[in-house]
């Protein structure tokens, strides 16, 4: 019988952190960011959207992270 195989992915406490870092690099250069955090495959795990961040940039923060992750 073979192995079952074991994938390791982000963890929720990483997602937190990277919003949360990229969160304080926004409010220290005074801007309002749209954050999304995806998988290895691209599906989204974690996302924030900053009061006064353009409505538009959902969408395209979701794109960039998932054309990072392929």
């Amino acid at each position: 019988m073979s192995e079952p195989l074991v994938k390791e992915s982000i963890s929720e406490e990483m997602v937190l952190k990277m919003i949360e870092a990229a969160r304080k690099k926004a409010k220290e250069i005074g801007k309002a960011f749209v954050i999304a955090i995806v998988n290895e495959e691209g599906v989204l795990k974690g996302f924030l959207r900053m009061d006064n961040a353009p409505l538009i940039s959902v969408q395209v923060a979701i794109d960039k992270a998932y054309t990072a992750a392929g």
